[in-house]
């Protein structure tokens, strides 16, 4: 085990309530982020979580053993609740927070502002990337499942979609950017652009990623991460 690893279960038993939270969208780099962050021992929950015995913590917030949850659907519930779901208290990071359906299309990265009233100690970065690209990578998702499903729930053409998506992309970012201006515990991370060590400067208070775990994973455009230049811990 290295440093990195060490650091990071020491700080995540020690402060349980900073969390990491992924507020972009998904198809932003949210799967090499979730690798990157579970190859530092970071308790790291993406898209869905399978419940163990571990993560029962109180009788109220005991979920089915062996059961896949939906990351945004949790998310979803517990602020209708009022108190944070296990999944919450359990994980540490958390990104691709969404579900798409026919009849129902969910953004939980939306909730930021009640995230961070929940938890007012921990970091919150805004992943994002060149906006066509992004859109692209959307269309061609789960070979364009993704697309055919929000054309049902909207009941509009591709083209339709693609400016729903532009446009809650374009009012999300603006209403992160402004909630959080000139927060230290905010950062607006560009995957396509910024070297991960920008990331990893901003989580060194309390957690050291091991960079040589930056790669390009689920990439469904020809767009590639942009490597780390250093394979050290930080």
């Amino acid at each position: 085990m290295n440093f990195a690893s060490i650091r990071n279960r020491i700080i995540q038993s020690r402060y349980p309530n900073i969390k990491i939270f992924f507020i972009g969208f998904n198809k932003c780099g949210t799967t090499a982020l979730h690798h990157l962050l579970m190859s530092s021992a970071i308790r790291s929950v993406h898209f869905e979580y399978r419940c163990r015995s571990v993560f029962r913590l109180k009788p109220r917030m005991r979920l089915v053993e062996g059961r896949t949850n939906n990351l945004a659907l949790d998310i979803e519930q517990s602020l209708l609740r009022g108190w944070p779901s296990s999944a919450l208290h359990s994980f540490t990071a958390f990104s691709d927070i969404c579900f798409y359906s026919d009849a129902i299309q969910l953004e939980s990265n939306r909730h930021f502002q009640q995230l961070d009233r929940l938890f007012p100690e921990s970091y919150f970065i805004l992943n994002d990337r060149d906006p066509e690209r992004w859109i692209r990578s959307r269309v061609r998702h789960s070979k364009g499942t993704m697309l055919k499903r929000a054309m049902a729930y909207y009941g509009g053409s591709e083209a339709d979609v693609c400016a729903i998506w532009r446009r809650d992309r374009e009012e999300h970012n603006a209403a992160v950017l402004d909630y959080f201006q000139s927060n230290s515990r905010f950062l607006h991370f560009k995957i396509d652009s910024d070297p991960v060590e920008k990331l990893a400067a901003h989580l060194k208070p309390h957690f050291s990623l091991n960079l040589s775990a930056w790669r390009a994973v689920n990439v469904t455009t020809s767009q590639s991460l942009r490597p780390a230049s250093a394979a050290s811990d930080l």
